[in-house]
């Protein structure tokens, strides 16, 4: 605590009376738990007592007082303090994880099977008891004098202050060495961290569960793949594969997609994209989970799926790109004249349509439709985007293929730019 007293003029003497009754003065101060400073430059002097405080009430006396004088009495709120007793390891065997404490030797005969660690504490403040206490793990860097708070991985949260102790569930945090950490925070110094001299050591050969509901969404010459996110602590990714038989061993395509975020207003959905695929060609698709050691779980049972009967292979602008005047979209195989030369529409970055010409695009022997295309009637800048009719009475393919909907891309078109020839004399 800090108890202070400034003044412009005059000569007076401090005194701190404590709880007890006794009473500081500048000439009792030991100049380590307690102080008396004095500081005076253009606005006066302070003059004050600096003290480790204890509960109780405190009362600065002040003999000779000048005129005028102004006080001021704060404490400096203390930080809570941890200290670790120990950590053993144990808990109930657990098939495919081995759990080891640096400080404990198995018995002999029995294999170290434990799947959990118990660290017990003392932690205290001695003017924030609401303060409470967290336990964390850590990856082991040979030095745990170097661990920061962003390094650690919380196990358990809002613990109270005093004696306490805490199990921690080891079978998800995948194979390495690790330390636990016990943190103490009072939201007024910051966090105050201890970190076990124990090193805890993990094998983990558990793989992560099948992932479930498994369904995806045709679109134009892909499929959007969506499943539930696993719950597994270790999980580091998926892998996602496709072929033509119901078989994963013969797959044509697969890639490791690591994590995935939770699909926005879902409840716990993923998704991926597996893209360019065959017109109305049905594939057998499927997933599997992997996690920190390389665990991998069996592949869910195959799905089969198949993307729109027919998709536009050919834009201008492409999607996402840029152009000037031209917008064109086309097809691999023959189109029907009367589903397609109506069906593209072009609206400008506020939704408003933009008014133009539709022309046909032709094969290269002019003697097939396989495509439209677009002509504004005046320059048009900024982003666009561009919209093909699909569904039942959208575009249709002479052999009566149809697009499952309508098919958007947006693009961006900068006006045209001329430049007068420069005429020398």
């Amino acid at each position: 605590m800090v108890a202070d007293i400034t003044y412009k003029s005059g000569n007076p003497t401090l005194a701190l009376r404590l709880p007890g009754g006794a009473e500081l003065t500048p000439a009792t101060v030991n100049g380590t738990t307690t102080a008396f400073l004095t500081e005076t430059d253009e606005s006066g002097t302070n003059a004050y007592f600096v003290k480790a405080a204890a509960a109780g009430q405190y009362q600065l006396l002040i003999d000779n007082a000048p005129a005028e004088y102004e006080d001021v009495s704060y404490t400096l709120n203390e930080a809570p303090t941890v200290n670790i007793a120990g950590v053993t390891c144990g808990g109930a065997n657990a098939a495919g994880i081995t759990v080891t404490c640096a400080n404990q030797v198995a018995a002999a005969n029995i294999a170290p099977l434990a799947s959990s660690a118990t660290i017990s504490w003392t932690a205290a403040d001695m003017d924030s008891p609401a303060a409470t206490v967290n336990v964390a793990y850590v990856v082991d860097s040979g030095d745990p004098t170097t661990v920061d708070l962003a390094d650690v991985t919380i196990l358990a949260e809002n613990l109270p202050l005093g004696t306490g102790s805490h199990t921690a569930d080891l079978q998800q945090i995948g194979s390495g060495s690790y330390r636990l950490v016990v943190i103490a925070d009072d939201d007024a110094n910051g966090a105050v961290m201890a970190v076990s001299d124990v090193v805890i050591t993990v094998d983990d050969k558990v793989a992560p569960a099948i992932p479930t509901g498994l369904t995806a969404v045709p679109q134009a010459g892909e499929l959007v793949v969506k499943w539930t996110q696993n719950g597994e602590r270790d999980l580091a990714g998926y892998e996602i594969g496709f072929g033509l038989v119901n078989d994963p061993n013969q797959f044509i395509y697969s890639r490791n997609m690591g994590p995935k975020e939770v699909v926005t207003g879902t409840n716990n959905i993923v998704d991926a994209k597996l893209w360019g695929l065959d017109d109305n060609t049905t594939i057998f698709y499927g997933l599997r989970a992997y996690d920190t050691s390389g665990n991998l779980s069996d592949w869910t049972p195959l799905q089969s799926g198949t993307p729109w009967a027919i998709a536009p292979t050919t834009w201008t602008p492409t999607p996402g790109g840029q152009g000037q005047t031209t917008i064109e979209i086309g097809f691999a195989v023959p189109m029907k004249i009367e589903t397609i030369e109506n069906a593209l529409t072009v609206k400008d970055a506020s939704g408003k349509a933009i008014a133009g010409t539709s022309y046909l695009l032709v094969d290269f022997n002019s003697s097939k439709t396989v495509g439209v295309g677009f002509t504004p009637n005046a320059a048009v800048g900024g982003n666009v985007t561009a919209t093909l009719k699909g569904g039942a009475g959208g575009v249709q393919a002479e052999d009566g293929r149809t697009m499952g909907a309508d098919y958007n891309w947006s693009f961006a078109l900068q006006a045209p730019q001329y430049f007068l020839p420069i005429v020398m004399k």
